[in-house]
């Protein structure tokens, strides 16, 4: 993966303790996500961060995330 690369890709965190905002609901869903850089720290040190980028064509989810780090990201599959 290269920065800035945008992917759709299905949330499956690992943990889910730690979920913000009403993520849970959206576990299992399909989003477009951004490869913003790498976690520089902390548990996910070393793992793509993967910014919140919208839904796919045709579906509508009012959630927004700051981010996820890419292994609570499966299927995954580049689209630019």
């Amino acid at each position: 993966m290269k920065q800035y690369a945008i992917v759709e890709a299905t949330f499956a965190p690992k943990r889910t303790d730690d979920l913000q905002n009403d993520a849970a609901a959206c576990i299992g869903q399909r989003y477009l996500w951004l490869a913003s850089g790498i976690v520089e720290s902390g548990e996910y040190a070393g793992e793509w961060r993967m910014d919140f980028y919208g839904q796919p064509l045709g579906t509508y989810d009012d959630r927004r995330f700051v981010w996820v780090p890419l292994s609570d990201l499966a299927d995954v599959v580049e689209v630019e």
